[in-house]
């Protein structure tokens, strides 16, 4: 295995069973982010003067005192970094490898470049065999196939090696990704059985009981739960690029939840604007003139609306997963309509004999004892019962 930070040689990371494929900055990078503490392993000679991390070389440091403490270090300046960086003309993106760069240009600002520069870019292209995606990253396209395609092809692809659940039909092509898996969904029963050792690092959060094994969910439940508190008390430090609308107050740390907020609450106002490239597959009814922007969301639509229409005329049951309840025979596809529910009709029963958890959030009165789960149903009570003592107020 050989590894360079601003080479241009294409490798595999190669760390025990991990399949990571990339060209060489991509995979120091992902060692650094999937296996920072294997790496302090053996031989430890370069420490971080901010943290616990050590590794075996100079260039690993570097990358991630730059990839974690990077403001911290401008400020204290206690490591000189030596890494050369390339910056978006068009945004404020900035990264350590020309040729990153250049894929950046080819996902975001494609069209951009290309009209102003008169030129295309010089990027190589992978195209899939089954449908139109491109990409630039033969991983991704791997990736892609398997995910998409699984059911068109008899034989993998490019010799991609799988790792399947011990406890599900699940199938991986990392063994990482397997062992999130199972972490997620099967920790209990591994934890009684034993089958597969996990090596999963998970962060915990400093304000509550939230844990994940995703570092950058980590920063997000911080920012979007703790985001005041974590300012104030200063605990975590974030990393985080939030994507802020042009419309209205309304802030995320995904672009595409930007561009489905845009979607659904903008569209006519940037219709005629065009302030924002909206680039949203929408799911349209056949049955009325309803158009979403979540395949689930449809299913749930046409499992209220139109169930019945939908089984006669296709002749199979719609494949929506339902949620039945403990206390009658009340059914609904999804979990938190299922609470309410519990929560309206069961409350007392549910209390004596705890079969349900219920997590949901409710609105009391200020003025009497009266809660429920909907704010527009405390506003009317509010209204009718103490109109006059808010008036007062």
């Amino acid at each position: 295995m050989t590894l360079c930070i601003l080479g241009k040689t294409s490798t595999t990371c190669g760390y025990r069973e991990c399949f990571f494929s990339g060209p060489d900055y991509e995979v120091a990078q992902h060692m650094i982010n999937d296996h920072e503490q294997k790496l302090t392993n053996k031989n430890k000679k370069f420490h971080c003067v901010y943290c616990d991390f050590s590794t075996v070389r100079n260039q690993y440091l570097q990358l991630h005192i730059y990839g974690k403490h990077k403001k911290q270090n401008e400020m204290e300046k206690k490591v000189e970094i030596n890494i050369k960086t390339y910056s978006c003309m068009y945004c404020d993106l900035t990264v350590i490898n020309n040729n990153h760069l250049q894929r950046h240009l080819y996902y975001k600002h494609k069209e951009q470049y290309e009209s102003e520069n008169k030129e295309k870019l010089n990027v190589e292209t992978r195209a899939c065999d089954y449908c139109d995606y491109t990409t630039v990253e033969s991983h991704r396209l791997k990736s892609h196939i398997y995910s998409k395609h699984k059911e068109q092809i008899k034989k993998l692809p490019m010799n991609i090696k799988t790792y399947l659940c011990v406890y599900c039909d699940y199938t991986a092509i990392e063994n990482q990704r397997l062992q999130n898996h199972i972490y997620s969904k099967h920790k209990k029963q591994n934890e009684m059985e034993n089958k597969i050792e996990i090596n999963t690092k998970t962060f915990s959060c400093v304000y509550c009981d939230f844990k994940t094994k995703r570092k950058s969910y980590f920063h997000r439940h911080i920012y979007l739960k703790h985001k005041e508190q974590n300012q104030l008390e200063k605990k975590i430090e974030l990393n985080i690029k939030t994507y802020p609308c042009v419309y209205c107050d309304f802030t995320t740390v995904e672009n595409q939840k930007l561009q489905s907020h845009i979607y659904s609450m903008h569209k006519k106002q940037n219709d005629m604007e065009k302030k924002v490239k909206i680039n949203i597959k929408t799911f349209s009814c056949m049955y009325c003139d309803l158009t979403l922007i979540n395949s689930s969301h449809l299913q749930r639509h046409l499992y209220y609306k139109h169930k019945e229409q939908y089984e006669l005329e296709n002749k199979v049951k719609l494949n929506v997963k339902t949620v039945a309840c403990v206390y009658c025979d009340f059914t609904t596809v999804e979990n938190q309509r299922l609470q309410n529910h519990i929560y309206k009709k069961h409350k007392k029963q549910n209390e004596l004999e705890k079969k349900v958890a219920i997590n949901i959030k409710t609105h009391s009165c200020m003025y009497c004892d009266y809660s429920t789960i909907a704010i527009q149903n405390l506003k009317a009570h509010i209204y009718r019962k103490h109109k006059e003592e808010k008036e007062k107020k």
